[in-house]
């Protein structure tokens, strides 16, 4: 009986030690801690800021008042020159902050043609693959520079990027980023 009992007093023990090892464990919560290195330095000219989907429709005039219409997919690609940053940012001392001008950000179409051909309506027409490649590209650029959509995302993004760049180096003295408007 008292092997028994002496069991159990074990027993009883082992699940009161591995309840308080358990709440010890589980109350601690994971500390990481993460730092950077440069290991390399390059000279970066260009900033790709984003990359939009296109889907249009280009036209072309034929012959008795007839268009043929050509359904394309296009990448506009939203970059800026980095070599124009420098000339754009200022500061001041006196109120810690940091005056940043955006510099001229370029919408960029690249079409791209799935499958090695495009639609067109009507199904029927015959128009030479390379007049069909001009045409979308010039439609491409002509709705992507019209479209404040696409400059308002790629502007966030140039913004974004750019404090995520400058922050880590002015925080630490209290400077802030001020805006200027630009181009």
């Amino acid at each position: 009986m008292k092997k028994y009992i002496k069991l159990i007093v074990l027993i009883i023990l082992g699940v009161i030690l591995g309840l308080v090892i358990y709440s010890k464990l589980s109350s601690n919560q994971v500390k990481l801690e993460a730092t950077s290195t440069m290991i390399d330095q390059k000279e970066v000219q260009e900033l790709y800021l984003a990359n939009f989907t296109w889907n249009g429709i280009a036209e072309i005039p034929r012959e008795k008042n007839k268009t043929t219409y050509i359904k394309y997919e296009a990448v506009i690609e939203a970059r800026m020159d980095l070599t124009d940053i420098n000339k754009k940012i200022e500061y001041n001392e006196e109120t810690k902050e940091v005056y940043i001008t955006l510099p001229k950000i370029q919408l960029v179409p690249v079409v791209r043609v799935k499958n090695g051909s495009f639609s067109y309506i009507p199904e029927d027409a015959k128009v030479d693959p390379k007049e069909a490649f001009t045409v979308c590209e010039e439609d491409a650029k002509k709705e992507a520079t019209n479209n404040k959509e696409l400059m308002n995302v790629a502007k966030s993004n140039a913004k974004n990027t750019i404090e995520g760049l400058l922050l880590p180096l002015i925080k630490e003295d209290n400077y802030k980023i001020v805006w200027k408007d630009g181009e």
